[in-house]
């Protein structure tokens, strides 16, 4: 498997692959020449400059220091007398009765508040161990800030066009080179994330220049509602819950995993450009590590993930397709085994506010999954420029992501073997920036599992042919005549197959039952699943089996189960034991499950919550708990085009 060396070679990789997606500067080009103007613009990127030393101050030190942070805030409002603030200033010496008034008045206050919040955003981005590492990642995007905006000032001031030059200079200083100020922050080694985190600071730092410029200068062309979408997961940091059983808990997604959209649509052609519609995929940019337009397959496995595409015209035989896949193939962590997992995005529906980030949309997605090759690599590889492994053992190779759980470098060049696949599961996705919120009612279907009958459960499947997943008969479509019931029996084959049953010799040639594992509200031994305190970071409404069961894995390698120490086959590594994960619900009326995602223009967090269906594979089901809750929450970075 990749060294860690080689692992950190990549991340370093992908991170310029996105930098160099992001115009410095956020892509504005001139300004409209007005002197108002040009001092707002300096003072904006002055106060933004001067909070982020504060907040570097406090990361040094580990003493938090407001009065440093409230002095930046007086400086910039005028320390409670708004008529000597930044702008109000400049409004008094260039008022509307001046031969070049100012192009905007009175957006002082709003402009403090959107100063506050974004400063405070750095440190929140980068951490804030105590040491100088992070200090100085703060204080760089600071510095970054002050020189783009004093670029545009310039502009604004001298001839109206922004020097390319003088973007060149304040981006090499920020990340251009070694010797850059990321650089030498990440160097020092003390980092609460590893790396220069250029990726998501950037893309942040340029999407706040751009948001205030164009709501200083009204009717800028560089402020023109964009036309496509990108979202770039943060891999390592997603965290996937599949299931009720909580096995498949607290999942990742490998890196590389990006989706390209079209926007259209929106109510105004500048900024602010409201609420505007999202369509798609569209083809990646970012070149080969982010080629995911491939043919899927036909029904032998020939001509599948590896061949680039652009129509069903270059995918040959039965059953084949150009599709999207979202990122390289993701190797998957059962618990008692492992999986290869695809997933093609057949089409994405949805609305966006390109000015705030706020973002909802609908992926119908289709998943295939693969009995994995190996413990330690369920995906095959992509090493040294071929592939080790699957459907094209030995053949090149460009490698597309990294799985942080099982440090595996993959690429859809290299897909698994097609006889290993189970059967494909289609689902549409509701993925939004927002909170979504399932409440167990008294209409939710009853659990199924022994033990739990007289609770009430989240998912269930509907009483058809389609057996789609449910929450409750309201949500089923009619079936056999009669209203659909979420968790209610069905032929499984036979001539009557999909039909509903309540015994099998309504159904000849086949069983009558329900697909998937008995449900429960989770695995725990006491049937109580216990908050953690304090609440994860990661998703809300999750907690551990306290009562048991608990488990045993690897300490470096999570995915590995143990009883010992021996069973870790790594120098050095240990067997740690911890109690099984669970959402917070005992199968109680008012049990409430929710996914909370964060609209940013430059760093969304996406979610979702869903009722997963079962697989074809009777063992994954009983592992997973599925039919059951899913929730998704994938933290990443945006870019518009």
């Amino acid at each position: 498997m990749p060294t860690l060396k080689t692992q950190l070679v990549a991340l370093e990789c992908l991170v310029t692959v996105l930098a160099a997606a992001m115009p410095a500067g956020a892509a504005i080009t001139s300004l409209t020449l007005n002197k108002c103007l040009s001092g707002k613009v300096k003072g904006v990127g002055k106060s933004v400059s001067a909070r982020a030393k504060c907040a570097s101050k406090e990361a040094s030190s580990g003493v938090p220091n407001p009065a440093c942070t409230q002095k930046a805030s007086d400086k910039f409002t005028g320390d409670g007398t708004p008529a000597k603030g930044v702008f109000n200033k400049l409004e008094a010496k260039y008022p509307l009765t001046n031969p070049t008034p100012c192009l905007t008045f009175s957006d002082q206050g709003s402009f403090e508040g959107d100063i506050a919040t974004y400063a405070a955003s750095i440190p929140a981005t980068t951490g804030s161990a105590v040491g100088q590492c992070d200090a100085a990642k703060i204080k760089c995007v600071g510095k970054y800030v002050a020189a783009i905006t004093n670029c545009y000032a310039k502009a604004a001031k001298m001839t109206g066009a922004v020097d390319a030059a003088c973007i060149t200079k304040a981006n090499a200083k920020f990340t251009g080179s070694v010797s850059s100020c990321l650089d030498k922050a990440a160097a020092r080694g003390d980092c609460t994330h590893a790396g220069t985190q250029v990726a998501p600071l950037q893309a942040a730092a340029d999407a706040f220049i751009k948001i205030s410029t164009c709501d200083l200068d009204p009717g800028n062309p560089g402020c023109g509602c964009p036309t496509s979408y990108a979202f770039t997961a943060n891999g390592a940091d997603a965290d996937l819950d599949v299931g009720w059983t909580g096995i498949n808990h607290d999942g990742d997604l490998t890196s590389g995993t990006r989706v390209t959209l079209a926007v259209s649509g929106c109510p105004n052609t500048v900024s602010p450009c409201g609420t505007c519609t999202l369509s798609g995929p569209l083809p990646n940019g970012g070149g080969a590590p982010f080629d995911n337009h491939r043919c899927r397959g036909d029904n032998t496995g020939a001509n599948g993930s590896w061949l680039p595409c652009t129509s069903d015209a270059d995918c040959t035989g039965t059953g084949n397709a150009c599709v999207f896949f979202l990122g390289p193939p993701r190797p998957d962590h059962l618990g008692f085994g492992e999986l290869c997992t695809l997933t093609e995005i057949a089409s994405v529906s949805g609305t966006i506010d390109p000015d705030t980030g706020t973002l909802a949309m609908g992926a119908a997605t289709v998943t295939h999954d693969y009995a994995g090759l190996l413990i330690d690599d369920p995906c095959p590889l992509c090493t040294g420029g071929l592939c080790n492994g699957g459907q094209r053992m030995n053949m090149p190779c460009v490698v597309q992501g990294h799985s942080t759980s099982f440090d595996d470098d993959v690429s859809l060049d290299c897909p698994p073997s097609a006889g290993a696949g189970l059967l494909p599961l289609s689902a549409t996705v509701m993925l939004t920036t927002g909170t979504q919120t399932l409440t167990l009612a008294a209409s939710s279907p009853a659990c199924r599992a022994v033990g739990h009958t007289g609770q009430s459960c989240f998912c269930d499947t509907c009483n058809n042919a389609n057996a789609e997943p449910c929450l409750s008969d309201a949500t089923c479509p009619i079936s056999g005549g009669n209203p659909g019931i979420c968790g209610g029996k069905r032929c499984s084959a036979g001539g009557n197959a999909g039909q509903p049953c309540a015994v099998n010799s309504e159904c000849p040639g086949g069983l009558c039952g329900v697909p998937g594992a008995p449900s429960a509200p989770n695995s725990c031994d006491d049937g109580i699943c216990t908050p953690n305190s304090p609440p994860d970071g990661d998703s809300p409404h999750e907690g551990t089996c306290a009562g048991g069961p608990f488990e045993g894995s690897c300490a470096q390698q999570p995915y590995r189960g143990c009883s010992t120490a021996a069973d870790c086959p790594l120098a050095g590594d240990s067997c740690v034991t911890q109690f099984r994960d669970c959402f917070t619900t005992d199968g109680v009326v008012g049990d409430t499950v929710s996914a909370t995602g964060q609209a940013s223009v430059a760093t969304p967090t996406l979610t979702a919550l869903y009722c997963g269906r079962p697989s074809s594979a009777a063992t994954i089901n009983t592992i997973r708990g599925l039919p059951g809750l899913v929730r998704l929450t994938i933290p990443g970075v945006a870019s518009t085009d």
